[in-house]
């Protein structure tokens, strides 16, 4: 499992220095916000980490998992602030979005990234504690289910 995270968070540092790269042709300079990328990659890998144990938990014993997954993910996706910046929701439903721990994680990339509107250490201690909490009940569930995922397989 380890190595699959690694692999991960791989991928996300070559693509975030590609991206860094570019960002002077977008206009936005580099900046001591920056430093807080490695920050929101630590954030990242322990607010995924939880639910993919969790749903590694299940996969042996529902076949279905794979496939509702990547309908989780892609709803996920859409329910992030990652094409949309929250103020582009219509009414109320900002504050709906907002209680999706990846939207502050999203906001918090984009803050690393541009330099505006850095996350209060409050948040930042809330996707934290929400990271260790998804962290937690994942490795509790796999730790109760992956000595049967053998025999079921």
């Amino acid at each position: 499992m380890a190595h699959v995270i690694a692999a991960g968070l791989l991928n996300l540092a070559v693509g975030l220095a590609v991206l860094v790269l570019f960002l002077p042709l977008l206009g936005i300079s580099f900046g001591p916000w920056l430093l807080l990328l490695p920050a929101a990659i630590l954030l990242e890998a322990l607010l995924a980490a939880g639910p993919a144990l969790f749903l590694a938990s299940l996969t042996p014993l529902w076949r279905d998992v794979p496939p509702l997954t990547s309908l989780l993910l892609l709803i996920g996706f859409w329910l992030t602030p990652i094409v949309y910046m929250p103020g582009m929701l219509p009414g109320d439903a900002s504050k709906y979005f907002a209680l999706n721990p990846f939207h502050h994680l999203a906001m918090f990339f984009r803050a690393c990234l541009s330099g505006s509107g850095l996350p209060s250490a409050e948040a930042f201690g809330v996707l934290f504690a929400a990271g260790l909490i998804m962290l937690l009940a994942g490795v509790r569930v796999f730790s109760r289910t992956h000595r049967k995922a053998p025999e079921l397989l």
